[in-house]
């Protein structure tokens, strides 16, 4: 019951042959809160500068959220989206985020 509440709160729609990916992917958010959910709105590039797209994350990488919140990242994956919604859930002092269908280990600013 509990994994059904999961796949509706995320909308995500389940194609036969990626069910049992979906199914891996979500059983790791077992007992996560979420904690936020919002639009990343930009990051912070290597000369301290605020960017106003989304990169993906890259290690140490502070993404904006919302205009306000910054989260950083704490691992690399290259992605490109246009302004994507961004669902962060915490458990136990750990927070990661689920961005544009992928989940990446981040920190809270």
């Amino acid at each position: 019951m509990r994994l059904f509440y999961l796949l509706g709160l995320f909308s995500l729609v389940i194609a036969p042959v990626a069910n049992a990916d979906i199914m891996r992917e979500l059983s790791r958010l077992d007992g996560y809160t979420i904690t936020h959910t919002g639009t990343v709105t930009g990051y912070i590039d290597e000369d301290g500068e605020e960017q106003d797209s989304y990169r993906g994350c890259d290690y140490d990488r502070v993404l904006i959220v919302d205009d306000k919140l910054r989260v950083t990242c704490k691992e690399y994956d290259y992605n490109y989206a246009s302004s994507p919604t961004i669902i962060i859930l915490e458990r136990w002092g750990r927070a990661i985020a689920i961005i544009d269908e992928e989940v990446y280990s981040v920190s809270l600013d």
